[in-house]
């Protein structure tokens, strides 16, 4: 059964501290209040149906359903505890590298050295490597919505971004910078003008790119230390003033946010966040049309809201834990739930 941790009294089990910056980045200052009343974390292991307790990677469709990928295979949560699911064939490896999950008859899973994986509701289909699909490892799974229909994206390990076109997967061009460097994510701000659109590249050693249009990508440079090119996670805000913001995560390099042409720091130095190794990134919808950033770290989680950053710490039961992956999620009542995969399991925030 899944372990739950209730909050009961406030002075012995608040577990977000407040972390002020300092005065001249703006960050606000204020009391969090939902997390003195807050919901329990509901923790998943192996004995919940996971084959592994290593979670690489989480996805939740907007139709409720979560597929958690494992080091050891893939596993679907049908309200109670995780069911596996074998992927046909024998792979090399069961480690699952990414998953995305779009709706009940829509689900995508990278395997390790095995290509991608797509589920149609009745059966996987396999494109396997160097022949369906233009790589090998797949880091990233990324889907996003456009004026053209949905994206689909997939990074691997090896300097390449592809994407789905509804029939095959396609390699797009980038900089020889690129070449054999691991891409760990990608972001699209999709335009009417697909000329227009922008699509930003993390690499692991080379920075960030960014790719307009049909137009050669080109490096951008994120000042500031600690040093801030191993970027693991991207993910874009709309901010209240209307501005799009955008978000990157680091190894080593804590979190940075592009706002109005500024890039802004964040580290565990200044405060806001629980560690410097950043592995993902998730963004949840608050009402009025603003949005909160979590971040998954090697030490724990962190959140952005209102101005304001805060830690999950002291007696948490995600205290210290490596924290892999993160998925916005929905339950049956349609009230906003938050999956971390972790190495001691999953948690359900």
């Amino acid at each position: 059964m899944a372990v739950r941790y209730f909050c009961l009294l406030f002075l012995f089990t608040f577990t977000f501290t407040l972390c002020a910056q300092p005065p001249a980045t703006g960050i606000g200052i204020g009391i969090d209040i939902e997390s003195i009343g807050r919901p329990p974390v509901d923790l998943f292991s192996v004995g919940d149906g996971l084959p592994d307790l290593t979670a690489v990677s989480v996805s939740s469709s907007p139709d409720g359903h979560v597929w958690v990928g494992t080091m050891r295979g893939l596993a679907r949560f049908n309200g109670l505890r995780f069911v596996s699911t074998e992927l046909p064939g024998t792979g090399r490896s069961k480690m699952i590298t990414s998953v995305l999950a779009l709706s009940e008859n829509e689900v995508w899973a990278a395997r390790a050295d095995d290509g991608v994986f797509r589920w149609n509701g009745q059966q996987w289909q396999n494109f396997a490597p160097s022949k369906d699909f233009p790589g090998t490892d797949v880091r990233r799974l990324r889907a996003f919505d456009s004026p053209q229909g949905r994206r689909i994206f997939a990074t691997t390990d090896a300097g390449v971004v592809a994407e789905f076109n509804g029939k095959q997967w396609i390699a797009r061009t980038l900089p020889a910078q690129l070449a054999g460097q691991q891409i760990f994510d990608v972001l699209l701000l999709p335009a009417n003008n697909p000329a227009q659109e922008i699509l930003y590249v993390a690499s692991y050693g080379a920075g960030l790119y960014q790719c307009i249009g049909n137009s050669a990508c080109t490096s951008i440079a994120i000042a500031g230390e600690p040093r801030f090119f191993e970027i693991s996670s991207l993910r874009s805000i709309v901010e209240p003033d209307g501005s799009t913001s955008i978000w990157a995560g680091s190894y080593a390099g804590g979190v940075a946010r592009l706002q109005n042409g500024i890039w802004q720091r964040f580290t565990q130095e200044s405060g806001a966040l629980t560690g410097n190794n950043v592995h993902d990134l998730e963004v949840i919808p608050l009402p009025g049309g603003l949005s909160e950033i979590w971040v998954a770290a090697r030490n724990g989680l962190s959140r952005f809201r209102n101005g304001q950053w805060l830690r999950y710490e002291n007696k948490d039961s995600l205290t210290n834990r490596r924290i892999r992956s993160l998925a916005l999620a929905h339950n049956a009542q349609g009230q906003t739930q938050l999956w971390a995969g972790t190495d001691e399991g999953i948690a359900r925030l």
